[in-house]
């Protein structure tokens, strides 16, 4: 059975609203400190929840799928599957402490450690998110000009 991926397109959909979730964290790193807790505690569940809904089935849908597997042969892009999938790795790693610092939102007050934690998180999440999406669109490029060179 042939593995499927979904055509460029939508990949590239997919990755336009990573950009917009990864610039609305950034905004969100910016506010911390200057924003009410109880402000910043919703935009912490937001940013934590549409990462949780939206990046990981992506992710783990790349993980099965490989981007040099479209092809179905040996592509330039194997090079970049292995560093994406670090990338992930780390995403997560970052996903893990943005959980439990959100949980540390419940109490009215942050502690100045808590805000820089949080600033670290998250302005970490968007950078990693940012390298990622511009890593898998040049790998996408590529497989499209491989493919069109091997149907001409």
């Amino acid at each position: 059975m042939a593995m499927t991926w979904p055509p460029p397109q939508t990949l590239h959909e997919e990755h336009r609203e990573f950009a917009e979730s990864a610039d609305s964290m950034r905004r969100v790193a910016d506010a911390v400190g200057l924003i009410p807790v109880s402000e910043l505690r919703g935009r912490i569940c937001d940013v934590y929840e549409r990462l949780t809904r939206q990046g990981i089935p992506h992710a783990m849908a790349e993980d099965q799928f490989p981007l040099a597997q479209v092809t179905g042969k040996l592509t330039e892009c194997q090079g970049v599957t292995g560093p994406l999938t670090r990338e992930h790795l780390e995403i997560a790693q970052l996903l893990a402490e943005l959980d439990a610092l959100r949980w540390e939102l419940a109490y009215p007050t942050i502690t100045l450690m808590q805000e820089q934690a949080l600033r670290r998180v998250l302005y970490g999440l968007y950078a990693l998110m940012r390298v990622h999406l511009v890593g898998e669109d040049e790998c996408i490029c590529d497989l499209i000009e491989q493919a069109g060179a091997q149907e001409g």
